[in-house]
């Protein structure tokens, strides 16, 4: 299937406020790169013969509120924040090895010390709220923090986070 024709509409959306339609070039880039990234599309046929069709793809891209107010937070880095520990807390918490009651999505920002700052929680789900969500991912401790142009520097990190 050719690809070189895909066009993107990007419409993103900051936590619990309205969808906005993203004019940044950064946000049509990421989304048409995701997009070329499948490897097996399969071509429209009516009665044997190709035809060309339309396809909507939801691609969400969810940013912490600060972003919007703090140009010390770089997005894109050129190496994003890695959590430090790999025990199992970390494989129980973000890789739900032995299964699990609930989740949720985590938004924060590393700082240059890799430590997470202004923790947010959204979609819970099963049998668990905000507060251990939150508090599930603060156990993960620092982070390697990220790194931009050789420095340090503040970036947001979104995990799903199991309790």
């Amino acid at each position: 299937m050719d690809l070189e024709s895909v066009t993107c509409k990007i419409y993103t959306k900051y936590p619990e406020q309205n969808w906005i339609k993203a004019t940044d070039t950064e946000f049509i880039q990421e989304a048409t790169a995701i997009i070329k990234a499948f490897d097996y599309w399969i071509p429209d046929k009516i009665d044997g013969q190709y035809i060309n069709s339309e396809r909507y793809f939801p691609i969400c891209f969810y940013y912490h509120e600060r972003t919007l107010n703090d140009p010390t937070i770089i997005l894109n880095p050129d190496v994003r924040p890695k959590c430090l520990d790999t025990s199992w807390k970390y494989n129980k918490y973000v890789h739900s090895e032995n299964g699990h009651d609930g989740a949720g999505t985590i938004l924060a920002i590393i700082n240059e010390d890799g430590y997470p700052e202004s923790i947010e929680s959204y979609h819970i789900l099963g049998k668990t709220n905000k507060r251990i969500v939150e508090g599930n991912f603060k156990q993960l401790g620092q982070w390697k923090p990220a790194i931009h142009d050789g420095v340090p520097v503040k970036s947001q990190v979104s995990r799903y986070i199991y309790t």
